[in-house]
């Protein structure tokens, strides 16, 4: 604030000054206190009916920021897992950068709850200081991840099991896919996904386990694929 250029005119007053010595009573009156009480990276289940559950991540996930996320069935189990890009390197010099996160494969059991992999189980290594995450299919029909470093290389990792590939239209809005065994799943498409990122518009499946799929545009439109 321009204002403690005045009232504040060297560091060391600064460094001491409560938040009383900052602003004043009046100014405080009508002041709208924030207070953030949740810090883990977390999947949020919609229960429906408004309500939701908050499941927070094995705590690997929780080593250093997550900045970018991609989920997909990479396993081919019909549950879909996450990979994380994180760490924060931009970061005051007494802190220290918070780099603890090389990388993370979260396999889903389809119930919420995820396993963390370890860096030889899933191939996924991001060591530097990690942001943007995508999913790309390539001509051959494999799904690549890209994972940008700030100031690093673009690293890719290729998935080596074949999916089929089903390209979107620009109005698709969500799938309900149903499994052979009965059950069912609703995937939902985006423009644009975590830090700066955007995947792909695209919905991989594995044909051994998936009956048919029902895709709904924005308008409201369905079609069927089996």
């Amino acid at each position: 604030m321009v204002s403690f250029r005045k009232k504040f005119t060297n560091y060391k007053s600064f460094a001491k000054a409560t938040m009383q010595d900052m602003l004043t009573i009046e100014e405080l009156k009508d002041a709208l206190i924030l207070e953030a009480n949740y810090m883990q990276s977390s999947y949020i289940e919609n229960l429906g009916g408004g309500k939701f559950k908050i499941i927070p991540f094995p705590i690997e996930a929780q080593f250093a920021p997550v900045f970018g996320m991609v989920t997909g069935d990479f396993n081919t189990d019909g549950n879909l897992d996450v990979i994380l890009n994180g760490n924060d390197y931009g970061v005051e010099v007494s802190q220290g950068r918070m780099d603890a996160l090389n990388g993370l494969l979260l396999l889903g059991n389809g119930k919420g709850n995820f396993k963390a992999q370890t860096i030889a189980e899933s191939g996924i290594y991001i060591p530097g200081d990690g942001k943007a995450l995508v999913s790309l299919t390539n001509a051959k029909g494999l799904n690549l991840i890209l994972a940008s470093q700030n100031r690093g290389l673009l690293k890719c990792f290729k998935n080596t099991t074949p999916l089929k590939t089903i390209h979107l239209l620009p109005m698709d809005a969500y799938a309900i896919i149903n499994n052979i065994n009965g059950k069912k799943r609703k995937e939902e498409f985006y423009y644009g996904t975590s830090f700066l990122s955007q995947s792909e518009r695209s919905l991989r499946i594995n044909e051994k386990i998936i009956k048919s799929v029902e895709i709904v545009d924005f308008k409201g439109k369905r079609r069927v694929i089996k």
